[in-house]
């Protein structure tokens, strides 16, 4: 039983991978929320299955925190651990974590992923990194 889980979950990471994977700019922005927006890539992120809108909430809900305000870049990190995870944000990759939270259950079957922030005038915008 817990093979077979084990299996679907691989099989479902790789068809995200795959998906998200085929995403290089975007056609289309996304109002997500008060100031923020998404990609094609980040959208479809949201609507897979499972959603990851929680994720993008997350990210969404720190945007007012003073550390992260005056940056014009973000780099966001999910690791996942069974169904334990831990997101961080960063200024740029390497540098020290500015947010580091704990998340007690995921459904996500990706072990890792990136996402980046970036102002745009007033907006920020979550995007893949494939899309930036």
């Amino acid at each position: 039983m817990v093979e077979t889980i084990e299996k679907e979950k691989q099989k479902a990471c790789e068809e995200l991978k795959k998906e998200l994977g085929q995403f290089h700019g975007t056609t289309q922005w996304y109002r997500f929320g008060k100031g923020m927006l998404l990609t094609d890539g980040t959208k479809a992120l949201g609507d897979a299955e499972p959603g990851h809108y929680w994720l993008l909430t997350l990210i969404a809900s720190y945007q007012g925190y003073p550390k992260l305000k005056k940056l014009d870049f973000q780099v966001w990190t999910l690791k996942r651990d069974g169904t334990k995870a831990v997101v961080t944000c960063q200024e740029d990759t390497g540098k020290p974590n500015l947010v580091k939270q704990s998340i007690p259950f995921t459904d996500t079957p990706l072990d890792e992923l990136k996402l980046f922030v970036c102002k745009d005038g007033n907006q920020r915008v979550i995007l893949l990194p494939s899309e930036y």
